[in-house]
Parts: structure tokens; C-alpha cells; sequence
């Protein structure tokens, strides 16, 4: 009887030993997920930043070219 005690109180351990293990386990792989997303994070806001200054260069050269279109029609005008 004390045996089938004992290894009932074994198992009882193993169990949680296991659960404890499975849970560190499982922090780590979220820490890892969470590293990546961080990283897809990052390399987002740099294609962000590229594409606002590709944005600023366009509305940029529309502007130069409405200047070059009034210069034209003020000619056209006189």
C-alpha cells in the first residue's frame, strides 16, 4: 500500500514537474513569436518612412509642375 502511496505521490510530481516544464516551453516560443512580430513591426514602419518620402517627392514635383503650368498659361495669357 505504501508503495502505490508513494508512486502516486511521484506521479503527482512528475505531473507537475511536466507542467512546469510545458509552461516554461511555452513562454519561450511566445517570447520568440513576440521577437518576430517585432521585427515584421520594425520593418514595416521603414517601408512606411520610404514610402512618405516617396509620397513627399511626388507632391513635390506635382507642385513644380503646376508652377510650370501657370508660368505657361500666364504666358499664353499676355
Amino acid at each position: 500500500m505504501n508503495e502505490k502511496k508513494s508512486n502516486g505521490i511521484n506521479g503527482n510530481a512528475m505531473n507537475v514537474v511536466k507542467r512546469i516544464f510545458n509552461t516554461i516551453i511555452f513562454f519561450i516560443r511566445l517570447e520568440n513569436e513576440l521577437s518576430h512580430i517585432q521585427n515584421d513591426i520594425n520593418e514595416l514602419k521603414t517601408e512606411i518612412n520610404e514610402l512618405h518620402k516617396r509620397i513627399n517627392h511626388v507632391e513635390n514635383r506635382i507642385d513644380r509642375l503646376y508652377e510650370i503650368l501657370i508660368d505657361v498659361l500666364d504666358h499664353v495669357k499676355k
